[in-house]
């Protein structure tokens, strides 16, 4: 995106502005804003390449990367509001549903009787939602470790400014030599803090969405679980034989899930093969998915045995 005729307050202040890309151009556009403000060590014009090419990478790292965590959080914040009045909503919707339901349960019934599935389904649903709703809002809170890491860039941003603004400044009797090293110092701060940033964010998260088939499944058991314990025991090998083909299908669509992921994390660890740090972390994040794997797997090959178990 073209930031030409935009200056770097702007951009602090509306990060959207930027788009998603911290790219070395939307960088150069901003170097002309950046020689304004630094006119003593950084002139419109005469400046070594090296010293260009050090302010560019500076603007990358400090400035755009702030931007970025100021574009996010306002997305973070604006999902985790949404998740909040949702989670409000089912918190009312749910003792509704289970008020309706007591009423249903004060005839005569059994697990067989036509309206109970759709009970069950309707507060899987339901109960599911707001679990699902809980899991993305958690994520979404991240937006504080964000909102420190931008803070910390812009601080490094206003201390630039501040020692280098001119030559009365704090950096008086310093040359350009001394300019490009504070550059330089600073760059690196900006990558650490980032790099902490990132560490941070796969270390907190195992999958980047909540697992929806686990969620579905684990609420309709308990639910179920609410409605028919009291009730006369009705099972039948049929049925028995119905639950595990269905806990087979439902197994096989994790793997198939995990398997996209795992295909997708391998080729995006392929192309960083020079980013250690990268590929270290798409390696945890692979070896998470394994796990998750082999215990779809093996909760496939136990559903197995109980078909087998049915029509024995």
């Amino acid at each position: 995106m073209n930031c030409m005729g935009m200056n770097i307050e702007s951009i602090l202040s509306g990060g959207d502005r930027v788009g998603s890309h911290r790219t070395r151009a939307t960088a150069k556009d901003l170097l002309n804003d950046l020689k304004k403000k630094l006119p003593t060590y950084l002139p419109m014009t005469g400046n070594p390449d090296a010293v260009e090419k050090v302010a560019i990478e500076y603007i990358q790292e400090v400035i755009l990367n702030a931007a970025w965590y100021v574009k996010n959080i306002r997305r973070a914040r604006r999902v985790r509001n949404f998740y909040i009045a949702l989670y409000v909503l089912l918190l009312i919707g749910i003792p509704l549903a289970l008020l309706s339901l007591g009423s249903r349960l004060s005839g005569s019934l059994s697990p067989g009787t036509p309206w109970v599935s759709q009970v069950v389904l309707g507060l899987t649903i339901v109960i599911a939602l707001q679990q699902m709703g809980n899991t993305i809002m958690d994520a979404h809170q991240r937006f504080g470790v964000w909102w420190k890491t931008a803070a910390a860039l812009k601080t490094i941003w206003y201390t630039t400014l501040s020692t280098w603004e001119d030559a009365d400044s704090n950096a008086a009797g310093k040359g350009v030599g001394d300019f490009v090293l504070d550059l330089k110092a600073s760059i690196a701060k900006a990558r650490a803090l980032v790099c902490d940033e990132q560490q941070d964010f796969f270390n907190s998260l195992t999958r980047p969405f909540p697992d929806i088939l686990n969620i579905l499944s684990t609420t309709s058991k308990s639910v179920r679980g609410l409605i028919t314990d009291n009730l006369p025991d009705q099972t039948t090998a049929a049925a028995a034989a119905g639950k595990a083909q269905q806990e087979i299908a439902r197994q096989q669509a994790v793997v198939n899930q995990l398997d996209a992921l795992i295909s997708d994390a391998t080729a995006r660890q392929a192309n960083a093969p020079g980013d250690t740090v990268k590929v270290a972390t798409i390696q945890q994040e692979l070896d998470a998915l394994a796990l998750q794997r082999a215990a779809a797997v093996k909760a496939k090959i136990t559903a197995f045995g109980d078909l087998a178990g049915a029509h024995a």
